[in-house]
């Protein structure tokens, strides 16, 4: 990826990251996740309420996160990393969001309708509480191989994608 627009198509066409979390006590998680990500490049996942990554994140909402295209060949593979805030979805986002989320993970609308939980499902209180949430990107770096003919991570202004 060397253009602001192929940054940008990859964060949005994207659909896996893996997010590095830690609680108060400086313990560290990792959690793999599908998301999904708007024009402003805010991401959006759900998992539920208990998992180790959200009781984490309640603790301490700075998450570091890596996207990658697993896919390609080794010379070929490229991705993006850095850091972020994470935080909750308000109530009145979640049907915006699931809709948008669901389109994207299931495009075909016979299995979203058959597989697909309803957006009231991440609202509800009975158990498994599944919620969105929202991920403000505050750092994020690209491969750069130019440097040294090295992989080295290169700063990405996100004001200017």
């Amino acid at each position: 990826m060397r253009s602001e627009k192929e940054i940008k198509d990859f964060l949005i066409n994207s659909k896996y990251m893996c997010v590095g979390t830690s609680d108060k006590s400086g313990k560290v998680w990792t959690a793999p996740l599908t998301y999904v990500a708007d024009e402003e490049l805010n991401i959006y996942f759900h998992s539920a309420l208990d998992s180790i990554h959200i009781q984490n994140i309640r603790e301490n909402p700075e998450v570091a996160f890596s996207i990658y295209d697993s896919e390609q060949l080794l010379a070929n593979i490229d991705g993006i990393q850095g850091k972020a805030i994470v935080g909750q979805l308000e109530n009145d986002e979640v049907e915006k969001i699931h809709k948008k989320f669901f389109e994207k993970h299931m495009p075909n609308e016979e299995i979203r309708k058959q597989f697909a939980p309803p957006y009231q499902a991440f609202l509800s209180e009975e158990a498994p509480q599944k919620r969105f949430f929202k991920m403000y990107i505050t750092e994020m770096y690209k491969k750069n191989v130019d440097i040294f003919e090295v992989a080295r991570r290169q700063r990405i202004n996100k004001d200017n994608l």
